[in-house]
């Protein structure tokens, strides 16, 4: 930097003159690096403001795309309740696409009379022209969860269980929404989890071969026989019954351990 400044000692000159020029020289240096800091690192005040007023000018952009996004999914989720499946209920939307600016919502899932899926599609009205947004619905169903930790092999009874609810689509086909009877626990049961159909097996409350206390309905009128199970049964099952007496084989419901019902009206 510095290679241009060169000290000429001629025959003629003082050495007063000569201090005078090292002096020269150095303050010209001094300014000189003194601009090289300025323009390496540091800003002028004007400069440093106009960074700082320019920082909160970009952020904004993506601040305002957010809310709309947001917005919008919330009345695309206030639209697309009149299509849910009874039984389930909706949680969530998300919009998967950056509506634009000035976008509005024209139609919510168009074609679609129930919603059978998580997907859809939101048809949306833009300056630009329309737009067609993906779209995710977070959907959930009523299941049967365990109320309290259940070993194997144990005999529960709807009593047993709570509601819960849990994804839609997500979870397997065979979970349970409601138990009839009585059942056995096939495998242990943590507490609050859901109970699927390979959980439980129907407990068997009429053998083949016992004496069932059989009760006859017609409309008004209720009789008590007793006859011979041919078959197993859980409660709340089919059975055959057998009239010891006669042979004669009809068709009963198990109603409990040992009691079975027919209904003939």
């Amino acid at each position: 930097m510095f290679e241009n400044f060169k000290i000429r000692f001629g025959p003629r000159r003082s050495a007063s003159s000569v201090m005078k020029s090292i002096a020269a020289i150095s303050a010209l240096a001094v300014a000189q690096l003194a601009g090289l800091g300025q323009s390496a690192g540091a800003q002028s005040p004007a400069a440093q403001e106009a960074r700082g007023q320019a920082q909160p000018a970009q952020q904004a952009q993506p601040t305002q795309q957010a809310q709309l996004k947001a917005q919008m999914a919330q009345q695309v989720k206030h639209e697309l309740q009149s299509i849910v499946p009874k039984g389930l209920r909706l949680t969530s939307v998300r919009l998967d696409c950056a509506p634009p600016p000035g976008a509005t919502v024209k139609q919510v899932a168009p074609g679609v009379e129930t919603l059978s899926s998580p997907g859809f599609t939101v048809e949306l009205d833009a300056p630009g022209g329309t737009i067609y947004c993906s779209a995710t619905a977070g959907l959930q169903e009523q299941v049967l969860v365990a109320a309290r930790s259940l070993g194997a092999g144990q005999t529960v009874t709807r009593a047993d269980f709570r509601v819960g609810w849990n994804d839609a689509f997500a979870g397997s086909p065979d979970m349970l929404s409601t138990l009839d009877g009585r059942a056995v626990t096939l495998v242990a049961l943590r507490a609050g989890g859901a109970v699927h159909s390979s959980d439980l097996q129907k407990a068997i409350v009429i053998h083949s071969g016992e004496i069932v206390a059989v009760t006859v309905k017609n409309g008004a009128v209720t009789l008590l026989t007793h006859l011979k199970a041919i078959n197993d049964a859980g409660d709340g099952e089919a059975i055959t019954l057998e009239n010891p007496t006669s042979g004669r084989l009809v068709a009963a419901r198990a109603a409990g351990p040992g009691r079975a019902e027919i209904d003939l009206r």
